[in-house]
C-alpha cells in the first residue's frame, strides 16, 4: 500500500514564463481515477499549461489486499470510496490521471520532471501467485504480504491464501 505522492514540471519547447506557472493538486478520487486499465482515449481529469506544477496523490491496493486493522495500518480514506465507488478494469492498479497539457499535440515530445516522492502512508501490500505476471505459476497459491517501514526498521506480515 504505497500512496506516493509526487511533484511533477511539465514543459514543452514553447515553455511560457516560469514566474506565470501555477502549482496544481490531482487527488484520487473515483473521478479522477481509471482502474486496471491504460486507455488513450480518456478525458483529461487535469488541464495544465506547459510550465506548470503538479502534485499528484496516488493510491494503491486491492480491497482483498488491505491489512487487517490489527496490524496498526490504516486505509487512506480516499481509498477506501475508490473500492466502494470506482469501476474496476481487469488489471490492478488505480491511476491517477490523465492530464492534458494546453498547447500539445499529438508527436509533441513532453518533458516531466519528478521534483520529489513523497510517502503518505508508511508500508507497502505486495502480492503474488499463479496468475500475477511476476511469478507466473511458481507458485499454487497466492500469497498477500504488508511490509511497513520506518527509517531502518521493517515489518513484514505475510496472510496465506
Amino acid at each position: 500500500m504505497v500512496h506516493r505522492r509526487s511533484v511533477t514540471a511539465m514543459n514543452l519547447s514553447f515553455a511560457k514564463d516560469r514566474t506565470a506557472a501555477k502549482t496544481h493538486v490531482l487527488q484520487s478520487r473515483p473521478e479522477t481515477i481509471h482502474w486496471g486499465f491504460f486507455d488513450g482515449a480518456l478525458e483529461p481529469v487535469l488541464t495544465v499549461d506547459s510550465g506548470d506544477r503538479v502534485v499528484v496523490e496516488c493510491v494503491s491496493g486491492n480491497a482483498e489486499w488491505m491489512p487487517a486493522k490489527s496490524t496498526g495500518f490504516e486505509v487512506l480514506p480516499e481509498l477506501e470510496d475508490i473500492h466502494r465507488r470506482a469501476k474496476r478494469g481487469t488489471g490492478n492498479h488505480i491511476l491517477t490521471g490523465p492530464i492534458f497539457v494546453r498547447g500539445a499535440a499529438t508527436g509533441d515530445v513532453l518533458e516531466v520532471r519528478i521534483l520529489d516522492i513523497e510517502l503518505r502512508q508508511i508500508g507497502a501490500t505486495t502480492c503474488s501467485g499463479p496468475t500475477e505476471a511476476r511469478l507466473p505459476r511458481t507458485s499454487p497459491t497466492t500469497v498477500s504480504s504488508t511490509s511497513r517501514s520506518i527509517r531502518r526498521a521493517t515489518w513484514l506480515f505475510c496472510r496465506p491464501g
